[in-house]
């Protein structure tokens, strides 16, 4: 055996040893684990689309939306949101907003 395949040997051999063990670690060290927290949703409702994402984002969260007419509502408004404001859920989950485009104009 050449002194390359050798080393090659060596060296796959180590990797199939050593890369279960570093997966286990985390259960053999359980203090090593790391806790992702939960966050609050916040309350972006009645807030204009422009300023709702960039909260959203900033708190965490991913976003996805969808449009409605609202006789309520002028344009670009947030009137809802999945989660709703105050429920915790880990960062990195979609919020769901809902954007007004204001009435329907019948």
């Amino acid at each position: 055996m050449t002194e390359e395949a050798r080393c090659v040997t060596i060296l796959l051999i180590a990797v199939c040893i050593l890369g279960p063990l570093a997966a286990l670690s985390d259960f053999i060290f359980p203090e090593r684990m790391t806790q992702v927290e939960k966050v609050e949703v916040p309350n972006v409702v009645g807030m204009s689309l422009q300023e709702a994402a960039p909260a959203l984002r900033e708190a965490g969260f991913g976003v996805v939306g969808s449009f409605t007419f609202s006789e309520e509502e002028v344009g670009t408004v947030i009137i809802g949101t999945n989660p709703r404001a105050g429920e915790v859920r880990y960062p990195g989950t979609p919020v769901h907003i809902i954007v007004s485009l204001g009435p329907t104009g019948d």
